[in-house]
């Protein structure tokens, strides 16, 4: 079904209005099952709208969506009819068979009570960039007034195909529920060999994934098989934002269960990217991907790095918890923050981070780590961090707590700070309780700051130290705020 250039195609009072489209078989590209663009509007004045398509495509065909929306096309209802979209994408070996495709200035909205639902599943062709979900463009929006938005995505693609993401937000596009009505994206990368079958990907500046003042939910596995790496559950950069204002924000995100690199649970990164609340609370779980006895490295529960900002700009609280992965690689932290001007922060509201190292062999497992200039604050509020270090067997520096050099953890005002690690049981040396590194500062003015730190080891391991403190790194209070520090060696 192809409706461009104008049309306007609705049903009055109750009705309903019902689309179904599947795509041809041929060997050429855009076997759209359905195809709505050029200010053509599809709506109801009181029932539901449905949209269903399914691509099409033979041999190495590409762009076989299974609905198209964009160039002004218009899918709403405007009473108490919810407005359904599902669409699975095309079989072709090319590219980009999306299950859903919303293009530049497509508008899928409810502008009564009705809820907003968009389903998509990308095709299982061999080729590349088979979103389950692509919602893209300037003036494109996907958006209720009182309903709930709720977006689903399952990366397709099959051999060594990659980059099939299940929910891809980018372009400047606003995604927002109104009123009280909740905002869901829930995301699932493909199972192939290739890399980067994210369950979850917002990116872009002004991209905007937000609630008038409802919640809003972000639920992210990452896919892929094999070797692949980069399979992140919920990522964000290059300027995407979610937001909240009085509702809650939670982002769960898990990393691809493969034996390759870099399967984060949640990852933010780029400058400009921002997850904010004002008086709801700000919840982020994430946990790292890969196999148990693989070798895979870098699969971190939470990383947060490169300019990115994680705050509550009022009353709502801050929780971080970061669990790594699985594997026997290096460097599977709980909970990583670095880079220049990387901040999580509150105000006067809570702020706990909660870190588990990875379990495996390798080395440098640490439950929290800030590193590179990254930093955590608050002003009256109260700062809490629990790091386990992981590692097993030979694997050493497995931290509980890491400052690494120039990072701060600082409460301006009456806030307080608690810092608590364990370093992991492994046979390993330097498995450290809390490491404070040179020019690394932990500071109150006037509230209690409480370090409280256990070394790690077992068997013949060594220098595993509850507390160390570098030459040039600070621990302070510069008013009527106490300073308690508690060591105990491994």
């Amino acid at each position: 079904i192809q409706l461009t250039d104008f049309p306007v195609l609705t049903a009055g009072l109750l009705g309903n209005v019902v689309l179904s489209g599947v795509g041809g078989n041929g060997t050429g590209n855009g076997n759209e099952g359905v195809s709505i663009n050029n200010n053509t509007i599809v709506t109801s004045a009181g029932g539901e709208v449905t949209v269903t398509g399914q691509g099409g495509g033979a041999g190495a065909s590409a762009s076989n969506n299974g609905v198209f929306l964009g160039s002004g096309g218009v899918i709403s209802s405007t009473s108490s009819g919810n407005v359904n979209v599902n669409g699975t994408g095309g079989n072709g070996s090319g590219d980009n068979n999306y299950g859903v495709h919303v293009w530049t200035a497509g508008v899928i909205t409810s502008t009564g009570s009705g809820n907003v639902n968009v389903t998509g599943t990308g095709g299982n062709g061999s080729g590349d960039h088979n979103y389950g979900m692509r919602l893209y463009g300037a003036n494109s929006q996907v958006t209720s007034s009182g309903g709930d938005v709720t977006v689903t995505g399952r990366g397709g693609g099959s051999d060594d195909s990659r980059s099939n993401i299940g929910v891809v937000v980018s372009g400047a596009i606003r995604v927002a529920a109104g009123g009280n009505g909740t905002t869901q994206l829930n995301g699932t990368g493909g199972l192939t060999g290739g890399s980067s079958n994210i369950g979850i990907s917002i990116w872009n500046e002004n991209t905007i994934v937000t609630s008038a003042d409802g919640d809003v939910i972000l639920n992210g596995q990452g896919g892929g098989t094999g070797e692949s790496n980069d399979n992140v559950g919920v990522s964000f950069y290059d300027g995407g934002q979610v937001a909240t204002t009085s509702g809650k924000l939670n982002i769960i995100g898990t990393g691809g269960a493969t034996t390759g690199n870099n399967n984060h649970g949640v990852a933010l990164h780029e400058v400009g990217t921002s997850t904010t609340v004002v008086d709801g609370d700000l919840s982020i779980t994430g946990h790292g991907g890969g196999l148990a006895g693989a070798a895979g490295e870098f699969s971190t529960g939470i990383l947060i790095k490169n300019g990115v900002t994680v705050r509550s700009a009022g009353t709502g609280s801050v929780s971080l918890t970061g669990s790594a992965g699985d594997s026997n690689g290096r460097y599977n932290y709980g909970v990583s923050l670095h880079g220049e001007n990387t901040r999580v922060s509150t105000i006067s509201s809570p702020l706990i981070v909660n870190g588990t190292g990875g379990v495996g062999t390798g080395d440098n497992n640490h439950g929290v780590i800030l590193w590179e200039t990254s930093g955590i604050d608050t002003g009256t509020g109260e700062i809490v961090i629990r790091g386990v270090g992981g590692g097993t067997e030979e694997s050493s520096h497995n931290q509980g707590v890491e400052l690494g050099v120039n990072s701060n953890i600082y409460a301006s005002s009456t806030g307080t700070i608690s810092i608590e690690g364990k370093g992991g049981e492994s046979s390993g040396d330097g498995n450290y309780g809390i490491s404070v590194h040179s020019g690394s500062t932990i500071h109150t003015s006037s509230g209690l700051l409480s370090l409280t730190g256990a070394g790690g080891g077992t068997g013949a391991s060594a220098n595993n130290l509850g507390i160390k403190l570098a030459t040039e790194g600070v621990i302070s209070s510069t008013s009527s705020g106490n300073v308690n520090v508690n060591g105990t060696g491994g």
